[in-house]
């Protein structure tokens, strides 16, 4: 029992150090600068980017920041992910454990944009703990 939870942990920590490489690699492939894009200003002087640099907070350099980000990420799903196993495994074949089957079957059947739409209007819109847009400023014009 003991070698199969070390087994499942070292492949955990080998698939989220390989998902952590990817996204950073993805990121860099983007076109554009960062912090022009948070601006929303076409052509960004060097004074707007670096109060701009201070403003989000974007000294550390960009692998920090992901690794910061997947952290976070790992442990709001730990968080809920582990308590709710726990419970769905103790009770087999109860309404809990169909209940939690099937939240986690919606969620893994749903494409991740729809899952990010909803998510942008249930905590920016509705409970408003989270900002609408960030990336690129809503008055950003995009030249066409």
């Amino acid at each position: 029992m003991w070698l199969y939870i070390a087994r499942r942990i070292n492949l955990f920590i080998l698939t989220l150090a390989i998902l952590m490489l990817l996204v950073f690699l993805m990121n860099k492939a983007l076109p554009g600068d960062q912090l022009a894009n948070l601006s929303g200003i076409e052509n960004p002087s060097f004074s707007q980017l670096e109060q701009l640099n201070q403003t989000y907070q974007l000294e550390s350099s960009s692998l920090m920041q992901y690794i910061e980000l997947c952290f976070y990420a790992m442990v709001i799903a730990l968080f809920f992910g582990i308590p709710l196993g726990v419970m769905a495994a103790f009770r087999y074949r109860k309404i809990s454990d169909n209940i939690i089957i099937s939240l986690t079957l919606i969620g893994y059947s749903m494409p991740i944009f729809c899952i990010g739409v909803i998510a942008i209007m249930y905590f920016g819109l509705e409970l408003q703990w989270l900002p609408v847009a960030g990336r690129i400023n809503l008055l950003f014009d995009v030249p066409t």
